[in-house]
């Protein structure tokens, strides 16, 4: 209570706190009489009632002049993306980004707002916190949303060789991509495009949480879009995962 009282920032479990507090203190009749003196102003008094619409319209408007989701949707991506910024700015973008995902009317904007491609590309970045930050932007956004996943994997057919590099680490750029290549016909063009993009998605360091991220990533692409499946599978994703459980029992051992 003081918390709040004293303008400080309050937490969900603080305001759930004042109201416990403020129903265990309240005297219902007390309520109910200020209630119906409040229904009786509204009713009686013209001012009274003037004057809570104008309080009602001001609180209106102050809304609208914040920026909306939309917006703070933008600027995170802005930010995500600049490289001239502090890393650990760039990673608070996303993370701010993947809250904002959360809903999945926002998850279905985010390629509307071209912010695909830029949270893509940060899947390859040398970078761990960055590719790990995206990796969960974009998990946030597919996880359940089968809109969302066709649409990734449509406009951004590069999307599951970088998560099937993030899981692999340094075998995908040797191996992943030609996995892919070594399939069917339509694995066979996934190949092809990984080629013309094996640059951005090459090796990197063995890292725990990277091939944990992008296996979170691909967990979400793949649920519920058997297009998906096909898409990962055709990248190398099952011999990705293989040689992550391998080089996790090395690690073991060590």
């Amino acid at each position: 209570l003081e918390k709040v009282l004293g303008g400080e920032d309050a937490g969900r479990e603080d305001l759930e706190s004042v109201l416990h507090w403020a129903i265990t203190h309240s005297d219902p009749k007390k309520l109910g009489a200020l209630s119906e003196e409040y229904r009786r102003r509204l009713r009686e008094e013209p001012a009274f009632l003037q004057s809570r619409r104008e309080e009602v319209q001001e609180l209106i408007r102050s809304m609208a002049d914040g920026p909306s989701e939309a917006d703070l949707m933008r600027e995170a991506l802005a930010q995500a993306a600049d490289g001239a910024l502090p890393v650990a700015q760039r990673v608070a973008a996303l993370e701010d980004l993947a809250e904002l995902l959360e809903p999945i009317d926002n998850a279905n904007d985010l390629p509307k707002l071209e912010g695909t491609a830029p949270l893509v590309a940060l899947l390859a970045d040398p970078d761990d916190a960055l590719a790990v930050a995206a990796a969960q932007a974009l998990g946030t956004a597919a996880s359940n949303n089968v809109d969302f996943q066709e649409t990734l994997l449509r406009e951004q057919p590069l999307c599951m060789q970088r998560v099937v590099a993030m899981v692999a680490g340094p075998a995908a750029g040797a191996g992943g991509d030609a996995a892919g290549g070594g399939g069917d016909g339509d694995g066979g063009n996934d190949g092809g495009d990984g080629g013309g993009g094996g640059g951005g998605a090459g090796p990197r360091e063995p890292s725990v949480e990277v091939a944990s991220k992008g296996l979170y990533l691909a967990s979400a692409l793949v649920r519920n879009s058997p297009a998906a499946r096909q898409a990962f599978f055709a990248a190398g994703g099952g011999m990705a995962v293989v040689e992550a459980l391998r080089r996790g029992q090395r690690e073991l051992e060590q």
